[in-house]
């Protein structure tokens, strides 16, 4: 059935294999990212097989289903919970992220009610200006965080490379390091957990920049797909096309390139321009917005590119394809990470793991 994901269970095991080792060589644990597709069992299967024991994920439902399918390795949440869901994430998580003392003592009540406890782990914002409590607040949160009952302050954690597209350097990442003792000085033992960041956090490596004491990263992009995306850079040795988009063509006809008649808004508010290129031969696919984020696919045949999309149809222009195109047939997509976010949550989608 199509449209379908396909997924190479062969690549998506060497790079999660790759990724591990690489890390493994600085003393680095890798805690593997299941967001990016939404947290599916048999993907999650073939990460676990390479020998990565620690999972994450920013969704608690995730999580929840993760557990039902009696994935019982360690689970962090990775964004900062809502109040909402703080019973669900005491239950169902190892550890979590935090930022808000209102939120740490909600957590902290309800392990008292659960009879549990969960490791936290602070985020500190050095400059991405996402998620974090300030370097110099570091202190003081940690001091009233220690007060807390049935919560283990298991380290520190932080990002770049997000909303505000800040790339990991020297600097920040010695700011993060220098609230790494600030925090410890408080609590009068050194923290098991320094979390560094992301797949972007790589270049550190790469550059032999990465502090001795960040010992893990959260990594999903570089498993997925062989590529730090924020730095502009390849991960040598990793396969890029581990996933594939396939769509089923349903009409095949040469066109006007530009629309005929006065053009207004189009079914998503905005008002499309098209180029005069004369008279074009167009193929239709049954794939559309509320499949995937058009913007994070692209053809993989040379000769084929996407025109535009509604909700469920996708127009490529298939003038210059050397070869022969038909209803029925596939076309291959390339995909990025935003693209298989999106696509991941489609029920319209079939997963295939081949």
């Amino acid at each position: 059935m199509y449209p379908r994901l396909v997924v190479d269970r062969d690549k998506l095991y060497h790079n999660a294999c790759l990724i591990k080792n690489l890390c493994s060589r600085h003393g680095i644990e890798v805690v593997a990212v299941t967001k990016g597709y939404c947290a599916l069992k048999d993907i999650t299967d073939v990460i676990l097989s390479a020998g990565i024991e620690k999972l994450a994920d920013s969704r608690i439902l995730n999580i929840k289903r993760m557990r039902n399918e009696c994935i019982n390795n360690y689970i962090m949440l990775i964004r900062i919970p809502m109040l909402s869901e703080i019973a669900d994430v005491v239950r169902y998580a190892d550890s979590v992220l935090v930022s808000e003392m209102d939120t740490l003592r909600s957590i902290s009540e309800e392990c008292v009610r659960q009879g549990r406890w969960i490791e936290i782990i602070i985020m500190v914002d050095v400059g991405d200006l996402r998620e974090g409590i300030m370097p110099e607040d570091v202190a003081d949160f940690v001091k009233e965080a220690s007060k807390l009952r049935r919560i283990n302050i298991a380290g520190l954690a932080t990002n770049v490379g997000c909303i505000g597209g800040t790339m990991p350097d020297k600097d920040n990442i010695s700011r993060f390091i220098e609230a790494v003792y600030s925090a410890e000085s408080i609590l009068g033992r050194k923290l098991p957990t320094i979390s560094g960041g992301s797949t972007c956090t790589l270049k550190l490596i790469d550059d032999g920049e990465m502090p001795e004491r960040v010992n893990q990263l959260r990594i999903g992009e570089a498993i997925l797909f062989g590529i730090n995306d924020v730095c502009g850079r390849d991960i040598p040795g990793t396969y890029k096309d581990v996933f594939t988009l396939e769509a089923e063509v349903v009409e095949v006809k040469r066109k006007p390139s530009k629309p005929i008649g006065e053009v207004g808004f189009d079914a998503f508010g905005e008002v499309p321009h098209f180029e005069d290129r004369g008279i074009r031969k167009r193929a239709i696919l049954a794939l559309g917005k509320q499949d995937v984020i058009i913007n994070g696919i692209k053809p993989r045949h040379a000769g084929m590119t996407i025109v535009g999309a509604s909700s469920d149809h996708l127009i490529l222009d298939v003038e210059d394809y050397e070869g022969t195109i038909g209803v029925g047939d596939v076309i291959p997509f390339d995909i990025t990470y935003g693209g298989l976010l999106s696509v991941s949550t489609s029920p319209y989608v079939e997963k295939v793991i081949l």
